[in-house]
């Protein structure tokens, strides 16, 4: 009996080294986390350097220029693209030729030179 007394003495004193150490670890990782997260902020952070005084360089311009002058205009050219009929009469126009010489033989390039009849590609 005296035996088992003597072990639960010494599984509460264990209990109780084990909570203290669960506390002392507790407190050393919140450290660590509020310094990893002041290094975060640090690092990341919004700079004080970083003044009005220095990002109003970059507002030179605007400050000095005259807010009353009339901004110019700008003339933009536009692409038209052709018209759809004009592709139509281009094959007709081929169609035509072709009822005409009844097609011909020989690449296309060197039969249009010599009827004197410009390919578009």
């Amino acid at each position: 009996m005296e035996n088992t007394a003597q072990m639960i003495q010494d599984l509460q004193a264990l209990c109780a080294r084990q909570a203290e150490q669960i506390a002392e670890l507790s407190a050393r990782v919140s450290w660590y986390e509020e310094q990893h997260r002041l290094s975060q902020k640090q690092k990341y952070g919004r700079k004080s350097e970083a003044g009005e005084g220095q990002l109003s360089i970059f507002n030179e311009p605007e400050k000095e220029a005259d807010l009353k002058a009339e901004e110019p205009t700008i003339a933009v050219a536009t692409h038209q693209s052709p018209s759809p009929g004009l592709l139509d009469t281009e094959i007709r126009d081929y169609n035509n030729l072709m009822e005409v010489f009844g097609g011909w033989q020989g690449s296309g390039e060197s039969t249009a030179r010599n009827l004197n009849v410009t390919l578009y590609h």
